[in-house]
């Protein structure tokens, strides 16, 4: 079953995952490893009965940014890919990364979900669809 043929099923992937987003921003935990690899998906007679999340690897608290390290690149945001690039670099002075003193909580994981829900649609990853152009 794929989720790209039926708005249903896109639907109720979409609202269960975005329910597992609300519980870790209510806690103030970024994931930072959201990729369709760390989704596990749980269905029966055409309806989705369970979204997961898995790999908790990455994972900090908001409050802590400072620990952010490498994840899969292909589903990080520009901004944070910079960061992590300046950081390499030694062009970073410690204390909370500039790119997150105007994010919400949610916002380090959310292009990570726009990426997969592209993901989904087209039926390639984001970036390597973008290869050949």
């Amino acid at each position: 079953m794929t989720l790209n043929n039926n708005k249903n099923l896109m639907r109720q992937f979409l609202l269960q995952l975005m329910k597992a987003f609300d519980l870790l921003q209510a806690q103030g935990i970024i994931h930072a490893d959201i990729k369709s690899d760390n989704i596990l998906v749980s269905y029966t007679n055409n309806e989705i009965t369970s979204v997961k999340l898995i790999d908790f690897g990455s994972a900090f608290l908001f409050s802590q940014a400072t620990c952010i390290a490498m994840s899969t690149p292909e589903y990080l945001a520009p901004e944070i890919l910079e960061y992590l690039d300046n950081k390499t670099k030694s062009k970073y002075e410690g204390g909370v990364p500039g790119v997150f003193k105007n994010m919400h909580v949610w916002s380090y994981d959310m292009w990570s979900v726009g990426a997969i829900l592209l993901e989904i649609i087209s039926g390639f990853p984001l970036w390597r669809s973008l290869k050949g152009r």
